[in-house]
């Protein structure tokens, strides 16, 4: 055929669709490569596909011309998605939208937990984190904090008569003389501390440092765990994104004339061009409306292929409790802001 026959298709193309050229070739990629032969491929306008074969033609422009392709699929069809600079970024109302990628199930699934996390509300999930601040907060202080606490309890308790009621204050206060009551000195405290009887007497004894201590143990340990689920969920984000979140802050003006502060919220995709690929070769057969690219936005698009197994759902074990070794680092790094 000579290039005014394939000039001639085409334009039958452009203006009637598909089925007045379908006789002639039977396939879109036989159309397809008779264009491209005739150097007339770059004149295919996308919007003429009628929708059935809208799957077929970009799984073939995939290969052939995969730069106008992509062009198109964020400009017309996945329009949350922008190109910038040859990389792919996902537009977010909020950064909850990414939890839809985890697998749910009904207890303790990591959807449950990536939407806690990534939420923009406060997150706390456990409440009682210890029935003995002796021995989660006290016994786990580097010595420098152990001092910095003496002191507290010391301004708490100044002047106070502490009743002997272990054997070590018992021994204590026949030293000073007076064995009816325990005078607090930082020495003392040095020196009885480390008996848990009486270490945990004191405290008791220090209503507001006791207090204050179990703030330091509930922050500790909630931090602990949300850093430990926060990095699970990046983790396993990690497969079709690249780095964290961006937010860009914007000012807007409201209907009074005021402006208040927004954020143009979006994450690098990782490979977008090889997601893409990869639902043309699930789907690019498929003449089933719902199967077509942009149905719907990114995320949906990327669930779809999720329910049906194209992809695995994003998945870790959501931990029972934080590691302890990483609460003990907490309670001395926040001791400061307590105590």
């Amino acid at each position: 055929m000579s290039k005014a026959a394939a000039q001639n298709a085409l334009d039958r193309f452009n203006y009637e669709g598909w089925e007045a050229i379908e006789p002639f070739f039977q396939s879109f990629e036989a159309f397809y490569n008779f264009l491209v032969k005739n150097g007339l491929d770059e004149e295919l306008d996308f919007k003429s596909i009628p929708d059935e074969y809208e799957n077929m033609y970009m799984s073939v422009m995939l290969n052939h011309n995969p730069q106008k392709t992509l062009k198109y699929i964020t400009d017309e069809l996945l329009t949350d998605v922008d190109e910038e600079g040859g990389e792919y970024y996902l537009r977010l109302n909020d950064r909850e939208e990414l939890s839809r990628l985890f697998y749910e199930s009904r207890n303790e699934s990591a959807r449950a937990a990536a939407k806690a996390v990534l939420g923009e509300d406060f997150w706390e999930p456990f409440w009682e984190t210890t029935d003995n601040i002796y021995r989660d907060v006290y016994e786990e202080l580097v010595p420098e904090n152990k001092e910095r606490l003496y002191v507290a309890i010391l301004d708490e308790l100044k002047g106070q008569k502490i009743e002997p009621n272990t054997e070590l204050l018992d021994v204590v206060a026949e030293e000073q003389g007076h064995p009816e009551y325990v005078e607090l000195t930082i020495d003392v405290l040095r020196k009885v501390m480390s008996d848990d009887d009486t270490g945990e007497y004191i405290l008791r004894q220090a209503e507001d440092v006791r207090q204050s201590l179990h703030q330091l143990h509930s922050t500790s340990y909630n931090d602990a765990y949300q850093s430990e689920v926060w990095n699970d969920v990046w983790s396993e984000l990690g497969r079709f994104f690249d780095g964290k979140i961006i937010e860009t802050p914007k000012q807007v003006k409201r209907a009074d004339g005021s402006e208040i502060t927004r954020y143009d919220t979006k994450i690098k995709i990782k490979d977008f061009p090889g997601i893409m690929r990869k639902y043309m070769d699930e789907y690019g057969s498929s003449d089933y409306n719902m199967d077509r690219l942009g149905y719907d936005y990114f995320l949906p698009t990327l669930e779809k292929m999720m329910d049906e197994s194209v992809y695995e759902y994003l998945d870790f074990r959501v931990p029972d409790y934080p590691d302890h070794r990483k609460v003990d680092e907490n309670i001395n790094e926040m001791f400061g802001d307590y105590i």
